[in-house]
């Protein structure tokens, strides 16, 4: 978990401001980010333990993994573009209450007094730091509130398509298949675009932006190199599924801490909300890990 952590707080960083400075689209950022991941993993092939039947079953399940990426990595761009990285994340920890109903509905978990007593409190203060800030409040339309709708739902799906998905392929299989998937659908929304200028150039000068050209290949670059840790993210998020849905959706959390203690050492503002909501889920968090 705290691989994972640490891989995915990386990225998630590094994609606020590639987002912010080289004003990358949903699409570009959907189509550079699902590109890079498959150039990270082909190398890693060898060791990942891949395995597939082929049965009707198995094509569903890319198809389902593949429209789920596609889903989370547009939202995500779209969301990091209005917001801040601390809360997307404050947002995205709400998916930890849907993994562990799921847990407990389908995977036969215990339901835990302790656990369950925690999750509202980490409820209470993800509400303190997402409904914090005025420039939130300005910003929180009911189109950006269907976009974080569908964000936290992807987030969520994901682990349960991958549970879903155990009897036909390996999870790892899995994810290279719908990423590979959708290298191939991005880039036929791509290749219209290009000109005698090249692709990046195409791709440029198709939307009006306030960054120059270096600072557009610049984010490009970042968002490429970012998937290296990501791949440690990948990988080991795959490997939580496995044991439990709520630890797969209990490392969103875990960032929003990882955020805020930047952000302490950084010696940041923090309202009022944000630091009351920062310390619950704090402490709920570990103990609901404890439990």
């Amino acid at each position: 978990m705290l691989i994972n952590v640490a891989g995915y707080t990386i990225c998630t960083v590094n994609d606020k401001k590639s987002i912010s400075h080289g004003q990358l689209s949903s699409s570009e950022f959907t189509f550079f980010l699902s590109l890079a991941t498959v150039v990270f993993m082909l190398p890693c092939i060898p060791f990942l333990g891949l395995s597939i039947t082929l049965c009707p079953q198995t094509f569903v399940i890319i198809a389902l993994l593949t429209l789920d990426k596609l889903a989370e990595f547009y939202t995500s761009a779209a969301c990091l573009r209005l917001l801040s990285a601390f809360e997307v994340k404050a947002w995205l920890g709400l998916s930890l209450f849907l993994s562990y109903a799921s847990d407990c509905v389908f995977f036969g978990e215990k339901v835990s007094l302790v656990k369950a007593l925690c999750l509202p409190m980490v409820f209470v203060g993800l509400m303190l730091i997402a409904s914090d800030g005025s420039s939130l409040k300005d910003k929180l339309s009911p189109k950006l509130l269907a976009t974080l709708a569908l964000y936290i739902i992807s987030k969520y799906a994901y682990g349960l398509i991958m549970r879903a998905g155990e009897p036909y392929l390996s999870k790892n299989a899995g994810l290279l298949s719908a990423m590979a998937l959708l290298t191939l659908i991005m880039l036929l929304a791509v290749i219209p675009k290009r000109k005698e200028k090249g692709i990046l150039n195409s791709l440029y000068a198709q939307s009006e932006r306030d960054c120059s050209y270096s600072e557009y290949k610049h984010a490009l670059l970042i968002v490429f190199l970012t998937r290296i840790p990501n791949i440690v993210g990948l990988l080991s998020e795959n490997a939580l599924i496995g044991i439990s849905l709520t630890l797969y959706s209990f490392v969103q959390p875990l960032i929003l801490v990882v955020l805020f203690m930047i952000g302490v050492i950084k010696r940041e503002h923090f309202t009022s909300k944000n630091l009351v909501g920062s310390v619950m889920c704090i402490a709920f968090i570990f103990l609901f890990q404890a439990a």
